[in-house]
């Protein structure tokens, strides 16, 4: 199956890729009640429509992803036309999302690259996840791991941002990798994000304080974006939604050994 709680394999499914292209220029505030947490996961199938599970919150931009398979496993891919599809200055990126409200914890895998096969070097390009509140999609909070700084390659690591600017005391700095993890989690009015990189193969944690977070239900997944002027291309392997019983984020995604140690690596598959 594809989509379970709690219980997960990838498929042994051929490559191939989808290009999907949806019309339209807004974010689409759907109507009605927003349910509470409920455990998912996905490893987006080759040949299956992200959309039976996902939406996306610029249909402008839609036609950017594509499902492409990678021998037994698959990958959900984002390309770009250009800079500027981003998340500053005003810009347009695509968010991946899913709706709810409550505690909650998400984890993706992502690989993320240059033309070089290298890590990022231009400036914001990079992943990250994100919640935007429902009502006023202007809210948002993204958990980011990118280049940090203009001109500044050294900058690479994880940091939060909101649309006022980065959030002050969440950069965290990090060996260039292509391959990492990012968990973005909220319990109560509080947020905390974590990363680990093919570099560092253990969980860095960060509280985030944002002035004004979203709160209430929010628009939970995650996102790429390119900023500057270089080609690059992103993919997420899976996907992970937890609602934690406790403030172990890290436990209620399941990331933690048998002795709740943070230093391991994340999982390359779920």
């Amino acid at each position: 199956m594809r989509r379970v709680a709690c219980a997960f394999a990838l498929a042994a499914l051929a490559g191939c890729e989808l290009l999907v292209t949806v019309p339209g220029d807004h974010f689409d505030v759907s109507p009605g009640a927003v349910a509470a947490c409920v455990p998912f996961a996905d490893t987006f199938p080759a040949g299956e429509d992200y959309k039976q599970s996902w939406k996306v919150s610029d249909e402008n931009l839609a036609s950017m992803l594509g499902i492409q398979g990678a021998g037994s496993s698959s990958a959900l891919r984002f390309t770009f036309p250009g800079p500027n599809v981003s998340w500053l200055d005003g810009h347009k990126a695509p968010l991946v999302y899913r709706e709810m409200t409550g505690d909650f914890a998400l984890v993706a895998r992502f690989q993320i690259q240059n033309s070089s096969s290298n890590a990022p070097t231009g400036y914001f390009n990079g992943v990250g996840l994100m919640a935007m509140s429902t009502t006023d999609t202007s809210n948002w909070l993204l958990w980011d791991f990118a280049v940090q700084q203009p001109n500044a390659p050294s900058s690479f690591g994880a940091q939060a941002w909101s649309p006022s600017g980065p959030v002050p005391n969440t950069q965290s700095a990090a060996a260039p990798a292509i391959v990492a993890c990012l968990v973005l989690c909220r319990i109560g009015n509080s947020y905390r994000g974590s990363w680990n990189s093919s570099q560092s193969s253990k969980w860095i944690d960060v509280r985030i304080d944002p002035p004004s977070p979203p709160m209430g239900p929010v628009r939970l997944g995650f996102t790429a974006h390119r900023e500057s002027a270089e080609d690059l291309a992103a993919s997420f392997t899976y996907a992970k939604i937890a609602c934690p019983s406790d403030t172990n984020c890290l436990k209620a995604l399941g990331l933690l050994n048998a002795s709740n140690d943070p230093n391991v690596p994340c999982p390359s598959q779920l």
